[in-house]
């Protein structure tokens, strides 16, 4: 279940980042949308029956970097902020 809200807040969260697109300068849109691609192949990995291993500094930094990001967007982009905050709570949940 826990997955499925993931993915879910994830499709969310490219959806805000097409909305914003003017709003959030290009690197940090680069820096969300590796972020999240990192998060769908640590998904993806995690279903198939040898899963590539992540490293746990992988795991936080990716969290640390969410929660960095989510405190840069507080102001400006709440709704962003939001999200992102999700994201990293989710991924927290589920162990990555």
């Amino acid at each position: 279940m826990e997955r499925k809200r993931l993915i879910e807040t994830l499709n969310e969260l490219h959806q805000e980042l097409a909305n914003s697109r003017e709003e959030v300068d290009p690197e940090t849109q680069a820096l969300l949308k590796q972020l999240s691609s990192d998060i769908d192949r640590i998904c993806a990995a995690e279903t198939e029956e040898q899963p590539e291993p992540v490293s746990s500094s992988k795991q936080e930094s990716m969290i640390d970097q969410l929660l960095g990001l989510t405190d840069e967007f507080e102001e400006s982009h709440p709704r962003l902020a939001e999200i992102v905050g999700r994201v990293a709570s989710a991924l927290s949940r589920i162990g990555i």
